[in-house]
């Protein structure tokens, strides 16, 4: 008795919210598009499959008003139904400061392919952005000032963020800066305003570099910021320093001329 066979096989579908980049990127069009720090990202996608059949992806790059693509390729291996597969730009396909868009679609071994993605679009920026100004009136460079548990105000503006060769930067967003080589804090404002509450007398140092949509910092060292809290103190040597021979003893007073040391051995 003849027989007739039928096999259906369903295309798998491309999950919309699982294309991402590394570094962090969500997927993301126009204004709000994310920015990575580097020419070489890593794309992600994942794909469901009726019949858990396991998939890889294809995956395209275009420029942003691009008429052909830059940069294509598949997933080396095929992943499961649901998992999620990963693509690295190769080198020199992306311009530091162009914006680009990719999308991916996801193919069984059957050779039956789902429809492409929805677009998804970054700007690439792995430009440094400038250092970063500072301003206090209340704990001023260089001068002995405020006091312990005095709070004073530090106006911090981010650099400028040039552009890459291809002509966009992400964009300065904010500060990263530490005192005393403390922790870091990030503070998303341009400009900044913190308020630092000093703990001790004696010298203080803030660091502060700029931070830009990317990720990118502003390079270091960069010139330290440091004030002086109290009516005066001791500068060199500094407290805690173990000293051998002979030292130069150097001190900053608030309102005088002159300085009177006494030590003892």
């Amino acid at each position: 008795t003849p027989t007739l066979i039928v096999t259906y096989n369903t295309a798998p579908t491309v999950t919309a919210a699982s294309l991402t980049a590394d570094p962090a990127a969500p997927c993301a069009i126009g204004p709000g598009r994310p920015a990575v720090a580097t020419t070489t990202p890593i794309l992600h996608a994942s794909a469901t499959d009726a019949e858990h059949d396991p998939f890889k992806l294809q995956v395209e790059v275009w420029p942003y008003s691009g008429s052909a693509a830059v940069a294509t390729g598949n997933t080396s291996a095929y992943v499961t139904s649901g998992a999620t597969a990963s693509w690295t730009v190769p080198a020199g396909k992306w311009t530091d400061g162009a914006i680009y868009k990719w999308h991916v679609k996801a193919q069984e071994q059957a050779d039956v392919a789902s429809v492409w993605s929805g677009w998804c679009e970054f700007t690439v920026d792995s430009t440094k952005p400038a250092a970063p100004s500072i301003n206090s009136s209340a704990y001023p460079p260089g001068v002995w000032a405020g006091g312990t548990g005095t709070a004073g105000s530090f106006t911090l503006t981010p650099g400028t963020d040039p552009a890459g060769p291809g002509g966009t930067a992400s964009g300065a967003t904010g500060v990263q800066w530490t005192l005393d080589n403390n922790a870091p804090v990030t503070t998303a404002a341009n400009p900044a305003t913190v308020s630092i509450t000093p703990t001790t007398v004696g010298p203080h140092t803030l660091s502060v570099v700029t931070m830009d949509k990317a990720g990118n910092l502003s390079a270091v060292p960069q010139t330290p910021y440091t004030f002086y809290v109290g009516a005066g103190g001791l500068t060199s040597p500094t407290p805690g320093t173990r000293t051998a021979g002979s030292f130069t003893l150097a001190a900053k007073v608030k309102d005088a001329t002159t300085v009177q040391f006494q030590y003892r051995r």
